[in-house]
């Protein structure tokens, strides 16, 4: 199931409350500390640190927002799956993550509503280079 139908409570009342509680107090720490920030060199350390915080913030906020909308019929769903349980005679349990991902992205141009691939990279853990472009990813 998606978020959007199964966790919009949690969403609204946990993440939300979470992040809107930190914007809105960062904001109100980072307005006290810009006004002493120039007087006091401690001072514009700290409003620094708590700038950067508030950008976190907002992209805690920015981030599970991508997983939450309105669903008041069918089409308003959107699912993206990443595992292939099983199909007529057969578990797929023998099968690696790329086969799942490659396959499920085959049904899914079949039939685009409410289906839709989800994209990913394999990252090999062991290259630093492969990390790196997976955190860029």
């Amino acid at each position: 199931m998606p978020w959007s139908v199964k966790a919009q409570e949690l969403l609204r009342e946990q993440y939300a409350a979470v992040g809107a509680a930190s914007v809105a107090a960062l904001t109100e720490t980072i307005n006290a500390l810009e006004g002493i920030a120039n007087r006091n060199a401690d001072a514009k350390l700290l409003l620094d640190q708590f700038q950067q915080r508030k950008e976190m913030s907002e992209k805690y906020v920015e981030a599970y927002g991508h997983y939450c909308w309105p669903v008041g019929a069918l089409n308003d769903l959107k699912l993206a799956p990443f595992h292939l349980l099983a199909t007529e005679g057969s578990v797929h349990t023998d099968k690696d993550h790329i086969w799942h991902m490659d396959t499920l992205a085959s049904l899914c141009q079949q039939d685009e509503e409410p289906l839709l691939a989800t994209p990913y990279q394999v990252v090999d853990v062991t290259d630093p280079e492969s990390c790196e472009s997976g955190i860029q990813w």
